[in-house]
């Protein structure tokens, strides 16, 4: 694949350490200090939420005016093939379409508009207003013209699409980007295209731009409109780029193996989304997954699966893995042992056996093989001087695992009752999973039959 699983959870859901300038605004109501146009204070508290297809044109503007403001939101890049399952959503059945406060917005401009009087890009002089509108029109006319005559999503017939061309080239583009090249001109200030200040006429034609770009004709703008290009490269330095999206981890609601990747994540404090599916939803939704079983996480367009293969790239990345050899061992060895519990665990409950073995397993297993893996875990619980953990002073891989078994089997209610005594005969153990239980408050007890785990992969 190119690279290792975790190398690419590195900057997924944080804020760029350093990011391109961008302008300041003074009297923030909340810090009453300088900030980046006032993102704390102005952000709905429901969040943001943004619908455009995968490419710039009319909504890439919205995009860069939330990025420039350094407004956290949720940028829903929707692909072609989605969008019809997607498009009865909206009112108009278009996009783009901003969620703000869970209420939607569409028109590209009135959305626009919206932002640009919360973030301060919209004048308040009605000559400027009046220059943003001329100035988008302009834009939106050119790259409609450009849109029929080049694009290959047009609609129009090729040979109609070829005809045009040439007039595109020769009378459109000249009168209307004229325009534009001569009122830079005449601008001392050369930096902006209406007043002394960043308008939404520059991020909606520098989105406009970008779809142009694509085009087969790049080079007539390069090559004869050399301040409007000028200006493009000024405004998209001062952009600071995309966040890259955060990384999914798809399972199912319940506590089960994908719940270990669950817990290191958040332990490692990983803005994530998760992703619960629920059982009705699953035969659906199985083809899209690799080997048609969960849990998977997708990050950067690729798609990471194999619990244990994850908790080990995980648990490199985000330190709870030792590097030096021995210890490397003890803990993945660790880590197996508590393995071999839920395995031979779920050879009873949940597996697709003759009732006959199951019975017996299940009387070996409560009898004799939980003592000897729990007595196993506690040896070794002893061999730590602090007791708190497996090895050493802090999280490794192994407590993920413990706290995903004890919460969902051996302090289940469900059989509660029958690891009561077996536990007490372990009381390092014990003391050292209730520990670690409080670690995560937020976990629930498994609320699903045991008899419909066989039908997925767990």
């Amino acid at each position: 694949m190119g690279y290792k699983m975790g190398c690419s959870f590195s900057e997924h859901g944080k804020t760029p350490s350093t990011a391109a300038p961008v302008l300041k605004k003074e009297g923030c109501c909340k810090c009453k200090e300088e900030c980046c146009k006032c993102k704390e204070c102005e952000a709905p508290k429901e969040g943001i939420e943004f619908y455009y297809f995968d490419m710039p044109l009319r909504g890439e503007g919205i995009r860069l005016l939330l990025r420039h403001a350094c407004v956290s939101f949720v940028d829903h890049r929707v692909k072609m093939a989605d969008w019809p399952a997607l498009k009865g959503k909206w009112e108009l059945q278009q996009m783009p379409v901003i969620i703000w406060n869970g209420k939607p917005f569409a028109q590209s401009c009135a959305i626009l508009g919206f932002l640009g009087k919360k973030y301060g890009y919209l004048p308040s002089s009605p000559e400027e207003n009046y220059e943003i509108t001329c100035s988008m029109n302009i834009f939106e006319e050119i790259v409609t013209k450009c849109f029929m005559a080049f694009s290959e999503m047009s609609p129009l017939p090729e040979a109609v699409r070829k005809g045009l061309q040439g007039d595109v080239v020769d009378k459109d583009i000249p009168l209307l980007m004229g325009m534009v090249e001569e009122k830079l001109k005449a601008k001392e200030n050369k930096e902006f295209l209406v007043g002394n200040q960043l308008t939404v006429a520059d991020f909606y034609i520098m989105g406009i731009y970008q779809s142009l770009s694509m085009m087969p004709i790049k080079h007539v703008f390069e090559k004869s409109y050399p301040l409007f290009i000028s200006w493009f490269n000024k405004r998209m330095a001062q952009v600071p780029p995309p966040a890259p999206p955060k990384p999914k981890l798809y399972y199912f609601d319940m506590p089960a193996r994908g719940e270990m990747l669950r817990l290191l994540l958040r332990h490692a404090k990983v803005n994530f989304e998760d992703v619960r599916i629920k059982m009705p939803e699953w035969p659906a939704m199985k083809n899209n997954f690799p080997m048609k079983q969960l849990p998977v996480i997708e990050a950067q367009g690729k798609q990471f699966f194999q619990t244990d293969a994850m908790m080990h790239s995980l648990s490199l990345k985000y330190g709870y893995l030792p590097l030096e050899p021995m210890k490397y061992s003890k803990v993945i060895e660790a880590c197996g042992i508590v393995k071999d519990f839920f395995e031979e665990f779920a050879k009873f409950v949940y597996k697709d056996f003759p009732e006959e073995k199951k019975k017996a397993w299940s009387e070996e297993f409560y009898s004799k093989k939980a003592a000897l893996i729990i007595g196993a875990l506690e040896k070794r619980l002893k061999e730590n001087k602090t007791q708190d953990f497996m090895f050493g002073r802090r999280y490794t891989m192994v407590e993920f695992y413990v706290v995903c078994t004890a919460k969902w089997i051996l302090k289940n209610p469900q059989f509660a009752d029958k690891f009561a005594p077996i536990l007490k005969h372990f009381p390092v153990f014990s003391a050292y999973m209730e520990k670690r239980l409080v670690d995560f408050p937020q976990l629930y007890i498994h609320r699903y039959s045991f008899q419909c785990l066989s039908l997925i992969h767990i």
